[in-house]
């Protein structure tokens, strides 16, 4: 349950405006997947890379080995734990976030807010984080 809606948040939270930024009266919005697109697009491919193995590769990847894991019933294997060890950094884009928000909210006539896509995305990585970590508990 709690992975299968960890996936269906996964989703929006990619392709939703996770920042808005607005600039003398003109908003523009950027959705995670925009941006990872907007950084290889101005040239920053190590920005890039790091942004979509992050919070795009990374949570997809982890909610498929999960699902296997589940489906298998091999909770117990080597990758299953490796993911406990490095689901938390699936949270970087969220950090980002909240640092472009504060850094840009206090410039003269600027300011940025978090959007929809950001909240369904954290979301989507504490579910899918609780859901590895219930598949690695023994059975009570």
């Amino acid at each position: 349950m709690l992975l299968a809606l960890s996936a269906l948040l996964l989703a929006p939270g990619l392709l939703l405006p996770a920042i808005t930024v607005e600039r003398l009266w003109f908003g523009t919005d950027y959705s995670i997947l925009g941006s990872v697109a907007a950084l290889a697009g101005n040239g920053d491919w190590f920005l890039a890379a790091v942004v979509g193995a992050f919070s795009v590769a990374l949570p997809a990847a982890k909610l498929a080995l999960a699902a296997w894991a589940w489906l298998t019933g091999r909770t117990d294997a080597r990758p299953v734990r490796a993911l406990g060890a490095v689901s938390k950094y699936s949270m970087l884009d969220v950090f980002a976030v909240a640092v472009a928000v504060l850094v840009l909210d206090g410039q003269l006539l600027t300011s940025a807010s978090a959007g929809p896509g950001i909240v369904c995305f954290t979301v989507s990585v504490l579910l899918s984080t609780w859901a590895v970590h219930r598949l690695r508990q023994p059975e009570r």
